[in-house]
């Protein structure tokens, strides 16, 4: 699978509600093929500190084929005022990533997302 991403850095006031789609390209550059969630896919989104980790996110999101999608069908993060009011204003990361299993049953997971700079104002 081709994954690439032209993520933005995300600027969000603290509290604030964002929603947002994912696109997960599994053609090429030159011909995109939109992936859709499978049956026993998850997306996982996180938020972490400078110097940490993904399996450090302070907010976590998981999402799975029955969460909510726009109309091509790509998965929609979603953070709500609770998950950003108590942290402090600053510098953080985000990162997304989709966990596959194989025709094997073998598990695989892919960073569809790579850390990419998350403010809170």
């Amino acid at each position: 699978m081709y994954i690439e991403s032209n993520a933005p850095i995300i600027t969000l006031t603290k509290g604030d509600t964002i929603r947002t789609p994912i696109f997960i390209n599994k053609g090429t550059k030159l011909k995109p093929l939109r992936y859709r969630l499978q049956e026993d896919d998850y997306l996982y989104f996180g938020i972490f500190e400078p110097n940490k980790h993904f399996e450090n996110s302070i907010v976590r999101k998981k999402y799975d084929m029955n969460s909510p999608v726009n109309e091509y069908g790509d998965v929609i993060i979603e953070l709500d005022p609770k998950d950003t009011e108590f942290l402090r204003r600053g510098t953080y990361y985000y990162c997304v990533k989709l966990r596959q299993f194989d025709d094997e049953g073998v598990e695989y997971v892919t960073t569809v997302i790579p850390p990419t700079l998350f403010y809170i104002v």
